[in-house]
C-alpha cells in the first residue's frame, strides 16, 4: 500500500493502483512512501516519485496510532 502524510499528523493510506500525486488537493502533503502493515508491526519505506517525497522517522508511529 502507498501513504501520504497531510500537515505532518494525518496520514492516508490507498492502494499501489494510485499515484501519490493524485492527493496533491487534500492538503499540504509533507512526506510519502510505501506502507507495510503486518500484525503489530508497522513499516514505512521507499520514496513518491511523483511528489519528491519520502517517510519522516515518525510515520509509521503517527500510523499507529492512528490505526
Amino acid at each position: 500500500m502507498k501513504y501520504i502524510m497531510i500537515d505532518e499528523v494525518f496520514p492516508v493510506i490507498f492502494s499501489d493502483g494510485m499515484k501519490h500525486s493524485d492527493f496533491k488537493k487534500m492538503g499540504n502533503i509533507t512526506s510519502a512512501g510505501m506502507v507495510r502493515i503486518l500484525n503489530d508491526e508497522i513499516n514505512c519505506f521507499g520514496k513518491s516519485v511523483s511528489l519528491k517525497l519520502e517517510p519522516t522517522k515518525i510515520d509509521a508511529l503517527i500510523i499507529k496510532n492512528m490505526l
